[in-house]
């Protein structure tokens, strides 16, 4: 929490210190960043993707959901980093990454997906998070588009898509008597990777505020922030799942009569 906090009080600082015209696109040092991101992403993929074949058939499923996480994410840097999935904004000459859109409309119902299993959340629960994660995805992408202040209707959209998915995920799927059935360490999993969901996703609104809102962060802070970002809310979110799947047997969900995830 502290680290978050440290990082993006710094970010915001850089935001209202920065002058009126800021860099616009990406310098040498800011393109080094994607190269960052797409090794800190690439990597952790290659790790998941061994963790997942050691398993036996049957016990992978959510190995699989988890390297396929991180690997969308590293092709979505390599697409970057390479100088591609690149729009420059007409109003403003800002370098718009749509790529990065790309990736988290695949990775994030993929963590849901991942959360909604520990958590042991049913079938209309998770059918109802991935709608509304889509849905918060969507309106950062059509509101980056937009010169004037009607874009920060669209970021209030994503943000009223957004609210529920925490209160789920920290509150609503907790209560549940599913849950609370689970063993011990199906809920600690469940505890860390839902906290570090929260607190990671909330940050990215913050940066869209002062990046591909208000044009307040340069395109070098924004690289950094969403590298920093994207790292932990993928990378370090995988490391926390496999690592706890060493001992425990994994099995594919299925749901029963009742509609819960089994």
């Amino acid at each position: 929490m502290k680290t978050f906090a440290a990082i993006f009080a710094m970010i915001l600082v850089s935001a209202y210190a920065a002058e009126a015209e800021v860099e616009t696109t990406l310098s040498d040092n800011g393109k080094k960043f994607l190269w960052v991101a797409f090794m800190g992403l690439a990597i952790p993929t290659v790790y998941f993707a061994y963790k997942t074949f050691a398993l036996p058939d049957g016990q992978r499923f959510y190995h699989i959901v988890t390297t396929f996480v991180c690997m969308f994410a590293s092709l979505a840097y390599l697409t970057m980093a390479t100088g591609h999935g690149v729009y420059i904004r007409p109003f403003d000459g800002r370098e718009f990454f749509y790529a990065r859109y790309i990736d988290w409309a695949f990775t994030t119902p993929l963590q849901l997906t991942d959360i909604c299993g520990f958590g042991a959340a049913d079938s209309d629960t998770m059918a109802w998070l991935l709608g509304i994660d889509f849905l918060m995805i969507i309106a950062g992408l059509i509101g980056a588009f937009f010169e004037g202040q009607e874009k920060w209707f669209f970021w209030g959209f994503g943000m009223l898509m957004f609210v529920p998915i925490v209160y789920y995920m920290l509150t609503t799927i907790k209560e549940s008597e599913a849950y609370k059935a689970q063993p011990q360490w199906k809920k600690d999993v469940y505890g860390k990777i839902s906290m570090l969901t929260a607190v990671s996703w909330a940050c990215y609104p913050v940066v869209w505020m002062f990046a591909e809102g208000s044009n307040k962060l340069s395109a070098d802070t924004e690289a950094v922030a969403y590298t920093i970002l994207d790292i932990l809310a993928k990378s370090v979110f995988g490391f926390i799942i496999v690592s706890a799947r060493e001992g425990p047997v994994e099995t594919t969900p299925v749901a029963d009569p009742n509609g819960s995830m089994l």
